[in-house]
């Protein structure tokens, strides 16, 4: 199944995330779900660097607005690699 298959059977759900600190000091990883008005820390990274790359291997389908600003796919099995 592909993801565009699987968000539209109900499977999956895009969700915000960004990357909250300043440069040289520790960084929240923040997401909030488009059907919620609220934010949940989901980590926490000694460097927005680090905390972008714990949301590549964390999330699928990152789409970056900025560097510290992305949506992604969330709610979804990850299907079995072969």
């Amino acid at each position: 199944m592909l993801v565009g298959e699987a968000n539209k059977a109900g499977l999956s759900s895009r969700a915000d995330l960004a990357v909250l600190g300043e440069a040289g000091r520790d960084c929240l990883v923040v997401q909030r779900r488009q059907c919620e008005d609220w934010f949940v820390v989901v980590a926490h990274r000694r460097s927005a660097a680090s905390a972008r790359a714990w949301i590549e291997a964390h999330y699928q389908g990152v789409r970056w607005r900025s560097p510290v600003e992305c949506t992604a796919l969330v709610g979804r099995v990850r299907m079995p690699s072969r």
